[in-house]
């Protein structure tokens, strides 16, 4: 079965249970997140190849070719660091009913970055400090455990180590 209509099932069931207007209304997404399933692959079906895998962490190059569609809305399944080895070049494509991001949030901090291990941080350089290209060649990007995926289009072919923390 698709998650396509695994998706459409479930927001189909939540309408009919009364809870429809609680997701149209919160933008938040925690609810959502409490019914996402949690990922099995990390490429979403892209190329991928473990390179370490012990007790502490499990390391796998990840290769997104162009034109490939990532589907996202799947909770994470471990705390991520995510390394890009070439510029990430691809488009997040919104959520159903979200409200649009802002297309600027204002100007970055210009010291190094600490991060709230709760929350995603921000594209971080190798040099600690923030980067203005948010996907660009040699970031990192830190990923929670059970946060969202984003779904993604692909625009030009690009790899990237992911790093998951394991307990």
């Amino acid at each position: 079965m698709s998650k396509k209509i695994v998706v459409s099932a479930l927001v189909a069931a939540a309408f009919v249970g009364g809870l429809g207007s609680g997701f149209v209304l919160n933008q938040n997404m925690p609810a959502l997140a409490a019914e996402a399933m949690v990922e099995k692959d990390l490429g979403g079906g892209a190329p991928t190849k473990v390179l370490l895998d012990n007790s502490k962490m499990r390391v796998t190059l990840v290769t997104f070719q162009k034109g490939t569609m990532r589907q996202g809305d799947m909770k994470r399944r471990a705390d991520q660091l995510i390394v890009y080895l070439e510029d990430g070049d691809f488009t997040m494509m919104p959520r159903p009913g979200a409200a649009p991001r802002p297309a600027n949030a204002g100007p970055r901090p210009s010291g190094p970055v600490t991060c709230d291990p709760i929350k995603d941080c921000g594209p971080i350089r190798l040099d600690g400090m923030p980067s203005q290209n948010p996907h660009g060649l040699g970031t990192i990007a830190w990923h929670p455990e059970g946060t969202l995926t984003g779904t993604l289009q692909v625009n030009n072919t690009y790899r990237a180590l992911y790093i998951e923390l394991k307990k």
